[in-house]
């Protein structure tokens, strides 16, 4: 089984996204895993999977595998789906020439060659900076998908839901059982946290190979981009599917942004400046370019707080329950 299959065949397209993006991603990914040390006893494998639904996912390898696999298996799946979605309305929110990455009216291109083969890029104008410069952050936005997912596996969260969770009671409206909606809110938000710490230890200690494929040349224009790209998928993911198994993108952000700022080697001083500027700047850029979030003030503020209280404590609770998961061979 390939780690990434391309997505059309021999398109000038499918060059781009397959060598451009899906496979950086795969060589990042791969990295990753090849630290053995994080994740005993823990194994991971990981795929880029050929369906177009927007998804990424966790899950352990099945019993009836049980011959190939051992019970401490699991494999991690992004969808091209989701990296299409990303790529698709970051340059969607890049054809503005007010918004970053500034660029000159002659430095327009044409791009037939991306939208003739994949109709979510029809009528985008764009040039070649502007489509590099989504890549990289949809590069981001997958590897954090990836951390998050990682996140579950290493956290106990597929095995203590596993154990005690069925797929019925999983799939109960909200209301009808808001424990377990508040669970699963806050297993999300701690992989939220873990998705912020994990990208910081692995930039530390892979940081050339975060500096070739996203042609940076140093820590702080790496900060801004893994910043963006978290900011960028909270919001969109909330926009498109509106789940209330997570917290709003605001929080998420926050609390992603805690976890990366609490492993990261950087000045963190000049990181708060960045993300603070970031925020501000995205937000507006947001609401007028036609991405307002659909989400009230009050209901941000009132979110933010139910993390740092019902949340927060919730975590607090399950520590002693997840820590036997996470320690199970």
């Amino acid at each position: 089984m390939k780690k990434v299959q391309p997505l059309k065949n021999g398109s000038e397209a499918d060059n781009y996204l397959y060598q451009g993006i899906a496979r950086p991603i795969v060589d990042i990914c791969e990295t990753i895993l090849s630290h053995k040390e994080v994740f005993r006893p823990k194994k991971i494998k990981f795929y880029i999977h050929q369906n177009l639904d927007v998804n990424a996912s966790a899950k352990k390898m099945p019993k009836s595998l049980k011959n190939f696999f051992s019970d401490n298996h699991y494999l991690i799946e992004i969808n091209q789906g989701a990296i299409l979605f990303i790529h698709r309305t970051i340059l969607d929110f890049f054809h503005n020439k007010n918004f970053m990455p500034k660029v000159k009216s002659e430095d327009d291109v044409d791009i037939s060659w991306l939208s003739s083969n994949l109709s979510l890029y029809k009528n985008i104008p764009a040039n070649r900076q502007r489509i590099e410069y989504a890549g990289n952050i949809t590069i981001l936005s997958s590897i954090i998908f990836f951390y998050h997912e990682m996140a579950h596996v290493l956290r106990g969260h597929l095995d203590y839901i596993g154990e005690n969770y069925s797929m019925s009671m999983l799939a109960m409206d909200d209301e009808y059982d808001l424990r377990i909606n508040n669970i699963i809110k806050a297993l999300e938000a701690d992989a939220d946290y873990q998705a912020g710490e994990f990208l910081g230890i692995m930039f530390n200690r892979e940081k050339e190979l975060f500096y070739k494929v996203l042609e940076i040349n140093n820590d702080l224009d790496f900060f801004k981009k893994a910043t963006m790209a978290a900011r960028f998928s909270f919001q969109l993911l909330d926009n498109k599917f509106k789940s209330k198994k997570y917290h709003l993108p605001h929080t998420r952000f926050e609390v992603f942004l805690e976890g990366l700022l609490n492993k990261i080697n950087i000045d963190q001083d000049k990181a708060l400046e960045i993300a603070t500027g970031l925020f501000i700047g995205m937000e507006k850029a947001c609401n007028t370019f036609g991405y307002r979030s659909h989400r009230q003030p009050a209901e941000i503020e009132e979110d933010g707080e139910q993390y740092r209280s019902l949340t927060a404590h919730l975590l607090y609770q399950l520590e002693s329950e997840l820590n036997f998961y996470r320690q199970k061979k």
